[in-house]
């Protein structure tokens, strides 16, 4: 009888533990199939961005072409034309990026590189329209969180802030440090860095700040494009899942502060400060 029932427990304990495996596995296609989609979202936007890449090149291809012994205007032109390509590769090469699957393994995300490569997922003309950014960090940030999983919660959030601060510009400020706050408070003392997005857009209600992390909630309502109620769930499960924690703040009329908390792997103790502002955000300084 002891023998059948421990057959019994050794046959139960190895399909709980291909399940557990399948379920990692359905967890990490999930994951990457929402970044996909992500993108498909942002896909009317790059076509615009790399038409406005394009759209100056033709007139002097057409003025080149006409004055074929004007070495200034030709010299002008291949400039022009080295400058689109460099700005239209680097759109391409942040997207591929963030379409790329998670590694297996810990992972370090420097921070300051992934919330320029994010930006640059997104044209410009988006942005300047809508806000100006500016991102208060150093150079020596480092989290323990796959690159591609933090790039995609950086633009969920960056997203949204867009969206807060509509109709009219706004600023939108991306900061981040070496902190100790963690919103679990599992560790009295973590070491990690906080990383903030924070907007001075209309704000939330309290009551609906309460369920931003419910699936399918949205205060935006059904007519906004991006009102599914997904975004923030999501980043929710990806950062716990990388053993930190998400929090929002947000009063009506002030704006709305994203605060995400995450361990900090040790890459170099240099610090040194790197001022990155959108030329947007410049003017209004």
């Amino acid at each position: 009888m002891r023998e059948k029932r421990s057959k019994s427990a050794v046959a139960l304990s190895r399909r709980l533990k291909a399940a557990e495996q399948e379920v990692a596995i359905l967890t990490r296609q999930l994951n990457h199939t929402q970044r996909l989609a992500s993108m498909g979202g942002l896909c009317a936007m790059v076509a615009h961005e790399f038409n406005n890449i394009l759209t100056p090149l033709l007139p002097y291809a057409h003025l080149a072409t006409a004055s074929p012994r004007d070495e200034a205007l030709g010299l002008e032109f291949a400039q022009r034309t080295v400058d689109a390509v460099h700005r239209a590769a680097g759109i391409t090469e942040a997207i591929l990026g963030f379409t790329r699957p998670e590694s297996d393994g810990d992972a370090a995300a420097a921070v300051v590189p992934c919330i320029e490569a994010t930006l640059r997922c997104l044209p410009a003309e988006y942005i300047e329209r809508r806000s100006a950014i500016c991102i208060d960090a150093c150079a020596d940030l480092h989290m323990r969180i796959e690159p591609v999983v933090l790039q995609q919660v950086l633009l969920n959030l960056i997203l949204n802030a867009c969206e807060a601060v509509e109709p009219h510009q706004g600023m939108i400020t991306i900061s981040a440090g070496r902190s100790t706050w963690n919103a679990t408070k599992r560790d009295p003392q973590p070491e990690g860095i906080t990383l903030i997005v924070q907007d001075n857009g209309r704000g939330i209600p309290p009551g609906e700040v309460r369920r931003l992390f419910e699936p399918f909630f949205s205060h935006r309502g059904a007519d906004s494009p991006r009102g599914c109620g997904l975004g923030l769930p999501l980043c929710k499960r990806l950062i716990e899942a990388a053993k930190g924690s998400i929090e929002i703040e947000s009063s009506l009329g002030l704006g709305t502060a994203v605060r995400l908390w995450l361990p900090a792997a040790q890459v170099g103790d240099v610090v040194t400060p790197i001022p990155y502002k959108t030329q947007s955000s410049r003017a209004a300084a």
